[in-house]
């Protein structure tokens, strides 16, 4: 988040409440609010319990992920 200028709350917009959420694989979710991309690992190994957030960026609208958005 430090490398891409990204502040605390901007975070935490795009991971609470995102206007786009895209499932990549069964295991992967992406985030995306503002341009800022958040990369969730749902089931990490080993699993204890929570998701594991991997990745924090920002993305360009030419980068932006194509996917159904859930309510």
């Amino acid at each position: 988040m430090d490398e891409y200028n990204i502040p605390q709350p901007v975070f935490e917009r795009a991971l609470f409440t995102p206007t786009r959420e895209v499932e990549e694989s069964a295991d992967i979710l992406w985030r995306e609010r503002d341009q800022v991309r958040v990369v969730i690992i749902q089931r990490p190994v080993p699993f204890h319990g929570a998701k594991l957030v991997t990745t924090v960026i920002r993305v360009g609208a030419q980068a932006r992920a194509r996917g159904r958005r859930r309510s």
